[in-house]
C-alpha cells in the first residue's frame, strides 16, 4: 500500500508528529476525552492504545543508559537550571517548564533508561487554570490583590520522572527498653521535709528480627522541582500507568531524569529505614524506647521507570516569582504564595486578644 502525503510527512519529521486527517496539522493529547485532537480544527483522533503488564526490573541488571527513548522528539535543555526535556518537533516551546527561564538551546541526544508507562493526563490545562484559581481564593493570608488578579502566569504540561522500588526486606535491630517505677524521696522544702513520689527510669537492652516487604515506593527522578512540594503531589495513581506511546507526549514536555536509578534506590532505602524505625518503636512494649539501630539487608530488589502528569506554573506578584505544581491526574495544588503583612499582624493581634479575654474571665472568678 502506498503511503498517504500525510502519512509520508509524519515520517519525514519524526514519530511524535501526528498530522491531522482534516487539515494537515499537528494534532495534540487532549486529556479531555484522553485521544489527539487539532487545535485548528477540532477534529479528534482516537489512537490505538498498546495493552500489555507493566514491566519492573531486577536492580542489580541494569542496562546501559545510552537508549534514546525519545527519538524523533526535539531534545532540549534549559541553560539555566539545567532541565534536559524532550518536546515534539512541532511544539512550540519558548520558556522552561521548571524555572521560566527563556534561554532554551537544542541538545543533539536525549538519552538514558526509557520510561517504559506513564500515567496520561487528565486534567486540562483550562481545568488546571481553574484550579489553580480555586487554591488561591482559600489562601487566606495572600494579599488580597493577589486574589482579585486570580491568574496563573505561564502554565506548561510536563512529563515528571519517578521511579518506584520493591524490597523484600530482612532486619534486625537492637534499642533500649525503659520501664518506669517510683521511688519516695525525702526533699527540703521552704525549711521543711517534705516526702515526694519521684519517677524513675530502669532501661534494658532489647532486640529483635523480623521480615517486610515494600512494594511500589514512589521517589521523584528530579531535582528540578522544589522536594516537598512535588512529594506533596503524591501519591500518584500507579493503577493508570499505561505504556509508553509518544502520542501521550504530544504537546506535553517530558522530563529525563535527573535523579538516576542508583541514587532513587538510597531515597528509597532511607524511606524503608524510617518506616522500620517507626515498625520496631511500635512493637517493643515498654514506657520508653531509646537508642534504636536497624540493621536491613534486601532481597529481590526491582524498580521502574515511568512518567508522572504536572502542570507547572509560576506567577509574578510584585517583581518576585511564585511556584505552583498541580497534579495532572487529580488536580490536586501544591505552591507558595505570597503573604500579607496586615493580615499576618491582625491574625496575631487576634490570638492575642482571644489569650487576653480568657486571662479576664479566668480572674473574674478567682
Amino acid at each position: 500500500m502506498t503511503d498517504t502525503p500525510l502519512e509520508m510527512d509524519a515520517q519525514k519529521r519524526g514519530s511524535d508528529y501526528f498530522p491531522c486527517p482534516s487539515c494537515g496539522a499537528n494534532m495534540y493529547f487532549d486529556p479531555d476525552n484522553a485521544n489527539l485532537k487539532c487545535q485548528f480544527c477540532d477534529h479528534v483522533l482516537v489512537f490505538e492504545r498498546e495493552n500489555g503488564a507493566i514491566q519492573e526490573y531486577d536492580l542489580s541488571e541494569l542496562p546501559e543508559e545510552n537508549q534514546n527513548w525519545a527519538e524523533g522528539a526535539l531534545a532540549i535543555q534549559c541553560e539555566n537550571c539545567g532541565a534536559k526535556s524532550a518536546v515534539g518537533s512541532e511544539t512550540m516551546t519558548k520558556f522552561c517548564a521548571y524555572c521560566g527561564s527563556s534561554h532554551i538551546v537544542n541538545i543533539n541526544e536525549f538519552t538514558g533508561i526509557a520510561p517504559e508507562s506513564l500515567v496520561p493526563f487528565t486534567v486540562s490545562e483550562k481545568k488546571a487554570r481553574e484550579s489553580f484559581q480555586d487554591w488561591i481564593r482559600k489562601r487566606w493570608l495572600a494579599p488580597n490583590a493577589l486574589k482579585k488578579k486570580n491568574e496563573a502566569g505561564r502554565i506548561n504540561g510536563a512529563y515528571v520522572p519517578y521511579w518506584t522500588y520493591d524490597a523484600d526486606t530482612y532486619y534486625s535491630y537492637t534499642a533500649m527498653a525503659g520501664e518506669h517505677y517510683y521511688v519516695t524521696e525525702t526533699r527540703m522544702e521552704n525549711g521543711e521535709r517534705k516526702e515526694v513520689r519521684v519517677q524513675k527510669t530502669r532501661w534494658y537492652p532489647v532486640a529483635g528480627s523480623g521480615r517486610q516487604y515494600f512494594d511500589d515506593l514512589q521517589v521523584s527522578a528530579t531535582n528540578k522541582l522544589t522536594k516537598g512540594l512535588v512529594d506533596s503531589l503524591e501519591p500518584f495513581a500507579l493503577e493508570k500507568l499505561v505504556p509508553y506511546q509518544p502520542e501521550y507526549l504530544s504537546g506535553f514536555q517530558a522530563e529525563r531524569y535527573s535523579v538516576d536509578v542508583k541514587a532513587g534506590w538510597e531515597e528509597a532505602k532511607a524511606e524503608i529505614n524510617a518506616h522500620l524505625h517507626s515498625l520496631v518503636r511500635s512493637s517493643i512494649h515498654a514506657d520508653e524506647v531509646r537508642d534504636i539501630n536497624i540493621f536491613a539487608t534486601y532481597k529481590d530488589v526491582a524498580y521502574k521507570h515511568f512518567l508522572v502528569p504536572v502542570w507547572l506554573s509560576s506567577y509574578l506578584f510584585k517583581k518576585k516569582t511564585y511556584q505552583v505544581m498541580i497534579n495532572g491526574e487529580n488536580g490536586k495544588v501544591v505552591g507558595k504564595f505570597p503573604v500579607s503583612f496586615w493580615k499576618v499582624l491582625l491574625l496575631i493581634l487576634g490570638i492575642l486578644g482571644f489569650i487576653a479575654l480568657i486571662v479576664f474571665i479566668v480572674m473574674q472568678f478567682q
